[in-house]
């Protein structure tokens, strides 16, 4: 997991991690429509709007294939992130929805603002979408980027 923000794009990540996001620098993110929008062969963004819920509301969950970026566009947001192995499976992995749902408790509580990144990898586990002090609109997109195998 690492944390960071748009505006001050470390130059330090993975390099393919930092060409897509300073992409996403010079682009009207706002206009763009909600839903899946492709990047290139195998990479894609969702852009996507909710109210932030109560902790109770939400769900933790990971990925195999596609590493995940969450872009604040507007309003904030909690993630909380714990190592998968930390954690039990609930429901089995969909690989089609390329998800895993699990139960138990997470550790690290990450507040993102507007630009605010936060790059979730396959072992970090995450719980999105919960209140600050109050529930608000976030605008935000979802970065999905393919795992190549080794």
């Amino acid at each position: 997991m690492i944390k960071g923000n748009l505006t001050t794009l470390d130059k330090n990540l993975d390099k393919k991690i930092y060409s897509i996001l300073n992409q996403f620098k010079s682009i009207d993110l706002i206009s763009e429509k909600l839903g899946v929008h492709k990047l290139d062969g195998e990479n894609f963004f969702v852009r996507a709007r909710y109210e932030t819920k109560n902790y109770e509301e939400t769900f933790i969950e990971a990925h195999k294939k596609y590493i995940d970026i969450h872009l604040i566009l507007s309003g904030s947001e909690i993630i909380e992130v714990e190592l998968i192995e930390k954690l039990k499976v609930k429901e089995k992995y969909n690989e089609d929805k390329d998800c895993l749902i699990l139960s138990g408790e997470t550790q690290t509580k990450i507040l993102l603002l507007e630009n605010d990144f936060l790059i979730c990898y396959p072992q970090d586990a995450h719980r999105v979408g919960i209140k600050n002090s109050k529930s608000n609109k976030v605008e935000k997109i979802v970065i999905k980027i393919l795992i190549k195998e080794q």
